[in-house]
């Protein structure tokens, strides 16, 4: 199930250090398969705006992490930097999220704005973090965090147009494509199928 991070927007202290963000992960009750989150705005990782984080992680149960004291259940997206350095961006959740996804799964963003941070080196429990990982020891030990001290975003897996809505439209569209065709067309001077011709009213 794809879901869709939407209207995301954050910020932290100093001024004009605030930015936009949007994404994606897919998900499907116990394990990720792929995701992406774009960053635009000022960030404090030295990253040239705008972002695009290609990895994401997931920690569905918080506080287990020995190195951070304020690991929550949260969404990671970082990239890969070299040296084992992984900066990116955490997005804290207010709850798991949902271990049989549908159409209409969300899940809400934490209040606590500082539990969703930059950071320069993502850990799982001390060790490099890998791509699509889903651990409750994803963290970002407290020397490389910067928190945010707001960030809001709706986070959800929106029902598509599905194929029983398209089917009840066709029909509607061809009885209206049918009615065009059966209007008289005042340069064609051939008679409409199922309509019969009469004379003008006499003046």
């Amino acid at each position: 199930m794809t879901y869709w991070i939407t209207n995301g927007t954050y910020s932290y202290a100093g001024a004009g250090n605030a930015g936009t963000f949007s994404g994606w992960f897919n998900w499907d009750g116990t394990a990720l398969s792929g995701g992406s989150l774009r960053v635009t705005g000022a960030n404090p990782l030295g990253l040239t705006s705008p972002v695009t984080f290609t990895n994401v992680g997931y920690d569905p149960t918080s506080g287990n992490a020995p190195a951070n004291s304020t690991s929550p259940i949260a969404l990671y997206f970082w990239n890969e930097a070299g040296g084992g350095n992984e900066p990116g961006f955490r997005l804290a959740l207010a709850s798991p999220l949902a271990t049989t996804p549908t159409n209409t799964s969300s899940t809400p963003i934490s209040a606590t704005a500082a539990n969703s941070v930059f950071c320069t080196n993502f850990r799982d429990n001390n060790n490099n973090i890998n791509s699509n990982q889903v651990s409750n020891n994803l963290n970002c030990p407290n020397a490389s965090a910067t928190a945010l001290q707001g960030v809001s975003a709706t986070v959800a897996a929106p029902a598509p147009l599905s194929w029983l809505g398209v089917g009840a439209l066709l029909p509607m569209l061809f009885l209206r494509r049918r009615y065009v065709a059966l209007l008289p067309n005042p340069a064609d001077p051939r008679p409409r199928p199922g309509l019969t011709a009469t004379a003008p009213p006499a003046r």
